[in-house]
């Protein structure tokens, strides 16, 4: 059995329609986040609104669906991460550790290219900005797309992220989403492609050597209901929660929002 652990680095998940990288990655990976207390989750869709993600807006912190609120959320994580490197620091951290007194803040983008394609000039600079030192602040990006070529996120981002590959239309499409070592140990995630959803492979930290070419399977499930993932809650709609840059003089436990 292998822990993975998504604190410290980003991740960029791929694969093409139909792969289950958004119920077998996304939800599987979600599910997990969403009962730590320690941890906040972001998340943006664009493109398919409330279908992807829509089915946890109650355990998410915040959720948006249109690009002004996609932008507004993403200048906010840019707006946290000094406040919170410093506060880091204060401490003798050059990271986060659970118990610092800081939550772990996730930023889920489903569909990312439609989230940064969202932004103005000045907002891609900032989002870029965050992610070059989000992973010392305690913050993670997930880019969840079908191909992660040049055309979809910039290079600059692409090359901080860990790899989480799912089926994909061929091996053009796989080399953008596979990590060198995984095509030269014969991973082929293009056999699979949307065929086998579920399937994966998975190159991140922590993942011991001789498993990051290791075909992996998710949990996927499908929709046999009429009623749609949202309204199995009600309707229900946390308001938004602003999260805190630092906590105040008095230690807070990690899991205070």
């Amino acid at each position: 059995m292998v822990r993975y652990v998504l604190t410290g680095h980003h991740l960029a998940l791929n694969g093409m329609t139909g792969s289950g990288k958004s119920v077998g990655g996304g939800w599987s990976l979600l599910a997990e986040l969403v009962t730590r207390s320690d941890v906040a989750v972001l998340a943006a869709d664009l493109t398919k609104g409330e279908q992807s993600l829509g089915c946890m807006r109650p355990s998410l912190h915040a959720f948006v669906t249109t690009k002004d609120g996609a932008r507004a959320l993403l200048d906010g994580v840019h707006a946290m991460i000094r406040a919170r490197t410093d506060y880091l620091a204060e401490r003798g951290l050059q990271r986060w550790q659970a118990g610092c007194g800081l939550v772990y803040v996730v930023c889920w983008l489903e569909e990312a290219p439609d989230v940064i394609d969202s932004l103005t000039d000045v907002g891609r600079e900032r989002w870029l900005s965050a992610m070059k030192a989000a992973r010392s602040a305690g913050v993670t990006f997930v880019l969840s797309l079908q191909r992660s070529d040049w055309s979809q996120i910039p290079t600059l981002a692409r090359g901080q992220m860990a790899k989480w590959c799912f089926g994909v239309q061929d091996s053009s499409d796989a080399s953008f989403g596979l990590s060198e070592i995984q095509a030269e140990r014969g991973a082929r995630p293009e056999l699979w492609n949307n065929r086998q959803p579920g399937m994966a492979y998975l190159d991140a930290p922590g993942i011991p050597d001789e498993r990051l070419a290791m075909p992996m399977r998710t949990f996927t499930s499908v929709l046999t209901t009429r009623s749609s993932p949202s309204t199995r809650h009600g309707g229900q709609r946390r308001p938004s929660r602003s999260i805190p840059s630092r906590p105040p003089r008095s230690a807070r436990p990690a899991s205070s929002l």
